[in-house]
């Protein structure tokens, strides 16, 4: 079974900075204010992050549950469950995590912003395509699942930290 690291969350980071706003020119026509904010959580710094991990076995399982597959049409990727304050009408409107995903994976579900998500129990909600930025290849899906969020752990990376796909 393969898995994907959580590399993306890195770029998430540096994208939303302290605004909460994608960084770049978001082709979708979504205002600032109605944007997801990044939550905040406690941070801790990793051993020697330039080097592999020890145990990968070990790591999946704990975010496994946060890890989502979307079809969109004839596409397929994943997303990753952000820690984010969702807005008052997102939640009005049930939604319940806020997931990132590339925009190469939703490209065609732009128009009518329909994704399918199947999760980490092979059960399938319905998302929908929030924001996109196709320069920076970033994306943003809403759904009523309520899924664990990853928490950004260590401090920003540098160049030569170790980095699996």
């Amino acid at each position: 079974m393969k898995f994907k690291f959580v590399s993306v969350l890195v770029v998430v980071q540096l994208c939303f900075l302290s605004t909460g706003s994608w960084a770049g020119n978001s082709v979708s026509s979504v205002p600032t204010a109605e944007l997801p904010t990044v939550g905040t959580s406690s941070v801790s710094t990793l051993a020697n992050p330039s080097s592999a991990p020890d145990d990968v076995t070990l790591l999946a399982p704990k975010i496994t549950k946060s890890v989502v597959t979307i079809l969109c049409g004839n596409k397929q990727g994943t997303a990753w469950a952000i820690n984010t304050e969702l807005t008052t009408q997102q939640k009005s409107q049930g939604f319940k995590s806020y997931l990132v995903t590339n925009h190469h994976v939703i490209a065609d579900c732009t128009q009518n912003t329909n994704v399918t998500l199947i999760l980490s129990d092979k059960s399938r909600q319905q998302g929908s395509v929030f924001t996109w930025d196709e320069t920076t290849d970033l994306a943003g899906i809403l759904t009523t699942a309520d899924l664990p969020s990853l928490n950004w752990q260590g401090s920003l990376p540098l160049q030569g930290y170790w980095v699996g796909v």
